[in-house]
């Protein structure tokens, strides 16, 4: 050896990540305004490619309140330790097989609304006080954005309510299956009076006649005018 000058050229030793297969699973849970997720070993999700000795934990996860059309992904994040307790997640890499989905379901929500008898005024007319509901989760609140109205003596409609369920930050109202239960809106004639004048004239041998606009009306809508025929 001592006869050679050594020239060295190192080498570089890498160590790859481990591939660890993830599969997570679906849950399903019925909204009650609380956080739900599905992260425990078995029941949330499955892992394929831990070395024997370590231990792998959820360590971020998917929390879930209020349905969505499509639900969410069921994402799970890990730590994991060598049998010593240090940690070696940097050693391996996680790759999604299949993710699962955390669904929150409707809840049922009976909301009955209010029958209404109007009197007929010209204009559309609205009542929503006075309706009930039953199922409704506490810390949620019912809030009218628009309803039906009804303005002339037709036939009666159904008291129809379009509504946001939810806090001043929240909008739960597709957590929500409602059942309605419609009142009645009906619109009754409205009571006029009409008072002929009285008129008088000389004997002249022919009729006494009155004009169209011989009379007065009481109790008839601003805007609106009769006229005899």
């Amino acid at each position: 050896t001592s006869n050679y000058d050594i020239t060295y050229e190192y080498g570089t030793l890498t160590v790859l990540p481990k591939e660890v297969s993830v599969t997570t699973y679906d849950a399903s849970f019925e909204y009650d305004k609380e956080k739900h997720s599905n992260h425990e070993e078995g029941t949330g999700y499955s892992l394929d490619g831990i070395i024997s000795g370590h231990t792998a934990d959820a360590d971020t996860f998917t929390e879930v309140i209020y349905a969505v059309s499509d639900g969410t992904p069921n994402e799970i994040t890990f730590n994991v330790k060598d049998a010593s307790g240090n940690d070696v997640t940097e050693n391996y890499s996680f790759v999604y097989v299949s993710t699962g989905t955390i669904t929150i379901t409707a809840r049922q929500l009976s909301i009955s609304t209010p029958d209404k008898e109007f009197t007929y005024n010209g204009e559309e007319q609205y009542f929503t006080e006075g309706f009930t509901y039953d199922g409704l989760i506490s810390g949620d609140e019912i809030s009218i954005i628009s309803s039906t109205g009804v303005k002339d003596v037709i036939t009666d409609v159904d008291n129809e309510f379009t509504v946001r369920i939810g806090d001043e930050e929240n909008d739960a109202t597709l957590s929500y299956d409602i059942v309605w239960a419609y009142g009645t809106l009906s619109v009754t004639a409205r009571e006029i009076t009409f008072t002929g004048n009285s008129i008088s004239k000389i004997y002249d041998g022919t009729p006494l006649t009155a004009a169209d606009t011989d009379f007065t009306t009481d109790n008839l809508v601003e805007g609106h005018t009769a006229e005899a025929t």
